[in-house]
């Protein structure tokens, strides 16, 4: 047991003494412990020991079983209910709470073990964790912390999910969580990135070459999930990886708006914004200058649009964009911290949290730029030492990303228990730093007419003295009360204004009281809207929240490779057969790694005639909710091979149910005045994809009808459509 363990245990025993002095002797404050315990009875003493032993099992919990040597605890007694306070885990922590750095420092050989990946059981990158531990200290991950959520009530019920897990699985040691119907839901952790998230070359590393897995399963994602779970000794988190080369911000916006995930996927409790590497790729760059666009215009742009969409969702989850850039993408070093800036802008403008691995080694890699342990391998090629592109780093990296990411989150715990007095824990809307360690939005009510006197949400708790009520405000006859005049107002129950060049001081407060009135209005409409529909049979994203699951405003929606059950020529079949009604001359293909549907090459090879009319339909019957707008995500390329390269778009729904003034034939009227056509050719020499929304006319198809969707191709050899979305918004 090391001397700071003893110590605390001492510290628990002593203040657990005092505290639990009978009532005669906590009135004589000159009576020592000595004279308490010769006084007590020995039904006094045996319950001071039973107690003492939930006390120390308590920091055995904490400190893991090897630290404290006592008897073991029976096993907690049931299921869901266990747990259910989130404060019980502030309980766990010594008083007063010690910091994330002092957590981290005081619990090195468990975090060593921990970071043991599972396909090296014989731990042959013993040594290199290690070194890589050491220079991870908890003063420089805490360099990483870039900014906190304000809302710390969702932290309250993040945490309090995880520790009922935790609860649950600790009195079970080996249970196995999948057999187990009773047990509490895991913590769901969603990672949206690009390549890096997805472990390009991260079995590369200086060490032994081999026990890192390959790709996803070598990622910061997957050990992220093993990590976290080893150290609680118990299977807490559960990490999704939906990362997929090629993507970031702007089609990650995509993929959450339209909930293109596999349909078992639980809605999740943590989302992490991975694609920093890809926002400033060189791809991106290309297609921001296909824009009239800088880099930093764009950055802004893709970013703040997927904040807001995840925020104004059902049930958003606790949000994190986490930077992982420290690729060479630019050599200008200010430039590459063009997209740190933007996170860190936007983060602190709309209470996310934000956590940069850059930001905490970016100085052991200025000062050996070819150093290949916390930053991509092979800056530095040939004998000549060349300078090359790289952006993909080894399994070091990824290692210390996991660790990154995950003492944030224990930076979290800490603050959420030092800052949040007991009785707010886990309430709905507590902002840090707020009057009374937090001011509920739904406690103070709107702004309408209540520009008075409204307390700030204060109470004269923990230290903080009575108002006296002196001040300007009010007359001493009755009236209002008084007040300090000129303090801040409730906060408008929305997300600020759009920051862009157009937002002024002058303006911003009107601005979010009218925005959020007109948020409130939107949101009472649709929750009517969905209560006269019939839930959505395809889950939506599912799992942990129901409301969202039915609340997913697409009746069909995909992306081909975009999760591992559709990143196959077969499974993008499978996927859409229920609702293919017609295909002349469509296939599902694999090329360069980016699957979708093209026209089918004639027999005996070679190319498509140009403009030969291949077509194909998918039709969704009985629509369990409208559809207004048809999002078409098609990849636009170069070369001759997609010189003309055009497709024609056409949309009906079903006579009797729609009103669209559009003609109708065959039982169907048309959605829209005539068939949209795409482009799938650009002027650069890349390949991207590009997002085509589709608004239909007449108000689009009812929920009830019958939707058809025809694609044909009209110019050039080929096209490629990776995914389709049909959707209510």
């Amino acid at each position: 047991m090391d001397r700071k363990i003893r110590f605390l245990l001492w510290v628990s025993i002593v203040v657990y003494c005092v505290k639990n002095l009978p009532a005669d002797l906590r009135a004589n404050p000159r009576l020592n412990l000595k004279e308490a315990a010769s006084i007590d009875n020995a039904s006094q003493q045996s319950e001071r020991i039973a107690a003492l032993e939930a006390e120390n099992a308590k920091l055995r919990a904490l400190v893991g079983p090897a630290s404290v040597a006592t008897t073991p605890t029976s096993a907690p007694s049931g299921g869901n209910a266990i747990g259910s306070d989130p404060s019980e885990v502030c309980d766990l922590l010594p008083a007063p709470f010690p910091s994330a750095a002092s957590l981290w420092s005081s619990h090195l050989e468990r975090i060593h073990e921990a970071s043991r990946h599972e396909s090296d059981p014989e731990y042959k990158h013993h040594d290199f964790v290690a070194l890589l531990l050491h220079y991870m200290t908890g003063t420089r991950l805490e360099r990483s912390i870039d900014t906190i959520p304000m809302d710390f009530g969702h932290v309250g019920r993040v945490l309090e999910v995880g520790y009922r897990r935790w609860s649950y699985f600790r009195g079970r040691p080996g249970a196995d969580a999948s057999k187990d119907p009773d047990a509490p839901r895991p913590l769901h952790v969603l990672v949206m990135g690009g390549s890096v998230a997805a472990g390009v070359v991260c079995h590369l590393n200086p060490s032994y070459q081999g026990g890192t897995g390959k790709r996803r399963a070598c990622a910061w994602p997957r050990r992220l999930e093993s990590f976290v779970n080893g150290v609680l000794g118990a299977p807490v988190i559960r990490v999704h990886d939906s990362s997929l080369g090629g993507t970031n911000s702007e089609s990650g916006e995509t993929l959450w708006r339209y909930g293109i995930f596999p349909p078992d996927r639980p809605h999740p409790d943590i989302l992490i914004n991975g694609y920093s590497t890809n926002d400033v790729h060189v791809n991106t760059i290309r297609k921001a200058q296909g824009r009239n666009q800088t880099l930093e215009a764009s950055l802004w742009d893709n970013v703040q649009r997927f904040i807001r969409s995840v925020l104004t969702g059902c049930d958003p989850p606790l949000l994190i964009y986490f930077d992982d850039y420290l690729g060479n993408e630019q050599n200008s070093i200010l430039d590459t911290m063009a997209g740190s800036q933007t996170q860190h802008l936007l983060s602190a403008y709309y209470g996310t949290m934000a956590v940069s691995y850059a930001g905490a080694v970016r100085d052991l890699t200025y000062s050996s730029t070819e150093e290949e342990w916390f930053s991509p391998h092979s800056w530095y090629e040939g004998t000549e030492r060349t300078w090359s592109r790289q952006i993909h780093p080894g399994s070091g990296p990824h290692t210390a990303m996991a660790w990154t990411i995950a003492y944030g989150l224990l930076n979290l715990l800490t603050t959420y228990c030092g800052v949040t007095p007991p009785e707010r824990r886990g309430r709905r809307g507590e902002r840090l730093g707020t009057a009374g360690g937090g001011t509920s939005r739904a406690e103070v009510g709107g702004r309408n007419g209540t520009t008075a006197a409204w307390g700030h949400g204060y109470r004269a708790t923990h230290g903080l003295p009575e108002l006296r009520g002196v001040g300007r405000g009010g007359g001493e006859g009755g009236g209002a009360p008084r007040v300090v005049p000129g303090g801040p107002l409730p906060l408008p129950d929305s997300l600020p204004p759009v920051l862009d060049a157009d937002l002024t001081l002058d303006a911003v407060s009107a601005k979010w009281v009218d925005e959020a009135a007109a948020a409130a209005a939107a949101a009472k409409e649709e929750e009517e809207e969905q209560q006269e529909q019939r839930p959505d049979p395809s889950g939506g994203r599912g799992g942990s929240s129901s409301s969202c699951a039915s609340r997913n405003p697409c009746v069909l929606s995909f992306l081909a490779g975009s999760e591992r059950g559709l990143d196959q020529p077969s499974q993008l079949d499978a996927r859409l057969a229920p609702y293919l009604t017609m295909n002349e001359g469509w296939t599902s293909e694999s090329d360069h790694g980016k699957l979708g549907l093209v026209p089918a090459a004639p027999e005996g090879g070679g190319s498509a005639p140009s403009g030969g009319g291949a077509r194909f339909a998918l039709e969704v019957k009985e629509l369990e909710q409208p559809v207004r707008v048809i999002t078409v995500m098609a990849l636009q390329s170069y070369g001759p091979r997609w010189e003309g390269s055009r497709v024609a778009v056409r949309a009906e729904a079903s006579s009797s149910s729609t009103s669209s003034p559009f003609s109708s034939s065959h039982g169907y009227r048309h959605l829209l005045p005539e068939a949209v056509v795409l482009s799938g050719e650009h002027g650069r020499s890349t390949s991207e994809l590009y997002n085509h929304e589709i608004v239909l006319g007449g108000g689009g198809a009812p929920a009830g009808a019958d939707l058809r969707v025809e694609v044909e191709l009209v110019g050039g050899t080929t096209f490629k459509i990776m995914g389709m979305a049909l959707c209510s918004r």
